[in-house]
């Protein structure tokens, strides 16, 4: 029976593992994460690192046959790693090569593009390895991207299993195309610039950032306001009252809300 590691900083890959009665011999959780808490709730031991040369230290002494990685946010030396004959496999919430970097998640709902989960195998690249199974999970515009983060730590679980009995056999090797996206985010990416984006992406920019931890902001007037949701104003009679009172600069602000205009029509921002 293969002896399994693995290390992250979630904990659906790690309870699927556990439903499939797997032998996991060793676990690293990064510091603070959700993982930990999941392991310290539940009484299950595990480890962790200081940096990545101590992780690679751990993993060289410890005792596996396959390592799966789940948010671990250290690119390890693969080609080194495996020359014991050990497997890595790492498992992404996005389908690759499509939305690699750190910050999938949102990204598909920033960039409009279709989520999900792959599961891959490590090489020493980000994110590059030969594809064994995939999940996809459809944007649509219920999805908002704290629903999406969950479904896609199941899809993640869901891509797993397939993995597994699919004995981690490769299925497809990943051919990049011209409008794959690479996204980590970047905290500029919250700023609203009405002159700058049509209506349509200025509310995927909304909706991509509306977690408790983020929340887009619009300047007006000099004052910073925080975003929780946005919607394009279609009314037409609507429309022709706010062309007659909506300032460019100060915009129309009425309960937790404020209407603004851009460069196509008019929005409506709920405020935190």
């Amino acid at each position: 029976m293969a002896k399994y590691a693995f290390a992250g900083n979630r904990a659906a890959v790690l309870k699927k593992m556990l439903d499939l009665g797997l032998d996991i011999t060793c676990v690293w959780a990064v510091k603070g994460s959700y993982l930990e808490r999941y392991l310290i709730e539940n009484k299950i031991n595990y480890n962790t690192y200081e940096n990545k040369n101590d992780l690679v230290r751990q993993l060289q002494e410890a005792d596996f046959d396959i390592f799966i990685s789940n948010g671990l946010p250290v690119i390890l030396p693969i080609t080194e790693l495996s020359k014991s004959g050990k497997m890595f496999v790492n498992i992404h919430p996005s389908l690759l090569p499509d939305l690699r970097g750190c910050d999938p998640v949102p990204g598909a709902i920033l960039f409009g593009k279709n989520s999900g989960a792959t599961c891959h195998i490590m090489d020493d690249g980000i994110d590059t390895g030969g594809i064994i199974s995939q999940v996809e999970i459809p944007i649509s515009e219920d999805i908002d991207v704290g629903l999406l983060y969950q479904i896609s730590f199941m899809a993640e679980a869901k891509a797993f299993e397939e993995a597994y009995h699919r004995n981690f056999m490769v299925n497809t090797m990943q051919e990049s195309k011209e409008d794959n996206i690479y996204y980590s985010f970047a905290d500029k990416d919250l700023m609203i610039k009405l002159d700058e984006e049509e209506s349509d992406a200025l509310v995927r920019r909304v909706r991509a950032f509306s977690t408790k931890n983020k929340g887009a902001r619009i300047i007006i007037k000099g004052n910073e306001y925080i975003i929780n949701d946005a919607q394009i104003i279609s009314n037409k009679v609507a429309i022709s009252f706010l062309d007659e009172v909506i300032d460019s600069e100060t915009g129309f602000f009425y309960e937790n809300k404020v209407i603004v205009k851009n460069r196509n029509g008019y929005i409506k921002f709920t405020l935190r």
